[in-house]
């Protein structure tokens, strides 16, 4: 294991995270939107 490929590893893991993160964000916004259209359905 060469320590140069190690490091380029995790920089590549580190983006996939941070990545995945901001989707999970996005469909925390529209489940919060879905929900109070489905509130403002039910008044």
């Amino acid at each position: 294991e060469e320590p140069v490929d190690r490091s380029k590893h995790w920089g590549d893991l580190e983006e996939e995270e941070e990545e995945e993160e901001e989707e999970e964000e996005e469909i925390e916004e529209e489940e919060l939107e879905a929900g109070i259209q489905s509130v403002d359905s039910l008044s």
